[in-house]
């Protein structure tokens, strides 16, 4: 991005200033819905840049939110409880359910293929995995929670590591059946919640649980969009 206005800004911290500021705004923007659409797609092209610019410090959330932003870009979802649903009185709204079908494949296809990869392996289910994650060099807990004493119960490592693999791999399965919709929706909200607290990881474990919220939470036992 600073290659891409240096021809017209010959200033470094200025250009990062006008990347940053025009970020906030457009992410504004789509929150409070003023032509969500347009806007989602300028940052989107701003994200992916971002993305590209700092590839070795990605970690996976940089692509979940650039696809969020994709979704929010294909869905008119500025028709409901928006800033331009109420300035222009929106009456007629259009039907988000095509759009959410394809967001349910979508989540549903990368569960299914997280928890699968990790199964094949062995580093998950021996708890290899969760114990190199608390373990990383330079990791500090930020509510400074002392897990010395998970050392003595190597069995929690191997618990969470199976936890991780069922919530994931049977994703697809019981998040589409009515009656254990409820059940999977909140196991995989403690996972990402779990991701929260033990590793710092706040931002991907939002996103995550907004996908989730957002695909799951508000169908009814027909399996349609609940009014509000």
């Amino acid at each position: 991005m600073i290659d891409f206005l240096n021809p017209y800004i010959h200033s470094e911290s200025l250009s990062i200033k006008i990347f940053q500021c025009t970020y906030f705004l457009l992410g504004i923007l789509v929150i409070i819905g003023f032509f969500s659409r347009i806007s989602a797609i300028l940052l989107l092209i701003l994200q992916v840049s971002l993305i590209k610019s700092s590839y070795l410090f990605s970690y996976g959330v940089d692509f979940f939110t650039s696809m969020s932003l994709m979704y929010i870009a294909l869905m008119p979802s500025d028709d409901y409880f928006s800033l331009r649903g109420y300035l222009w009185r929106i009456k007629e709204k259009s039907d988000l359910t095509p759009f959410r079908r394809a967001f349910q494949i979508h989540i549903c296809i990368a569960y299914f293929v997280s928890g699968f990869e990790k199964i094949i392996g062995y580093n998950w289910r021996n708890g290899e995995s969760v114990w190199k994650a608390i373990h990383l060099i330079g990791f500090t807990n930020d509510f400074k929670i002392n897990l010395d004493f998970l050392g003595n119960h190597p069995w929690i490592f191997v618990a969470a590591g199976w936890f991780t693999i069922i919530v994931e791999l049977f994703y697809p399965l019981f998040i589409n059946i009515h009656k254990t919709r409820t059940v999977w929706l909140y196991l995989t909200i403690a996972l990402h919640l779990g991701i929260a607290l033990m590793l710092n990881l706040y931002f991907f474990s939002a996103v995550m649980i907004t996908w989730n919220i957002t695909n799951y939470y508000f169908e009814d036992k027909k399996g349609s969009l609940q009014t509000v």
